[in-house]
């Protein structure tokens, strides 16, 4: 029997199957294809990946306190996967931020355009940033917090 053969007679099954048990609404397909990501799951994953950083958590501390791989995580980050209600959700908790903030970046009322982003905002944060942030969010004082803000602020205009 010839591999043309074999891979025809086990093409005709496949294709006899789904007509037999037909997927979704009456419909013949013989794979249900799983939604793929798109821009707006891009713009979830990199805001994930900003309040990741900001926080100075890892993606395995992070995927841990999630209950997932931190392969997972790289994927949501890299909006290859998209992230579901509820695990966005969890990540919002476990980062300490609301849910929205992870839609950042993307125009209201619109789904798929995006807000262009500043040179700023597309360079990652280093170890200074993280520490100076660290820092800032451990001051309990709100009078000194601001003293603080406006030292940095003058510091940096110089």
């Amino acid at each position: 029997m010839s591999v043309f053969k074999i891979v025809f007679e086990r093409l005709v099954f496949e294709v006899c199957v789904a007509r037999a048990f037909p997927v979704g609404g009456g419909e013949f397909t013989m794979i249900r294809k799983k939604p793929s990501a798109d821009e707006v799951d891009g713009v979830i994953g990199e805001n994930l990946r900003r309040y990741r950083t900001m926080r100075g958590m890892t993606q395995a501390e992070l995927a841990q306190k999630m209950g997932i791989t931190f392969q997972q995580v790289q994927k949501y980050e890299r909006g290859y996967n998209r992230l579901s209600a509820s695990r966005l959700f969890r990540a919002s908790q476990i980062l300490e931020t609301d849910p929205t903030c992870l839609f950042e970046g993307m125009a209201p009322g619109k789904r798929k355009t995006l807000i262009r982003k500043t040179k700023e905002q597309d360079e990652p944060y280093d170890k200074v940033d993280l520490h100076i942030v660290k820092i800032l969010r451990s001051i309990e004082n709100p009078e000194v917090k601001k003293k603080a803000l406006a030292l940095l602020k003058s510091i940096a205009k110089s």
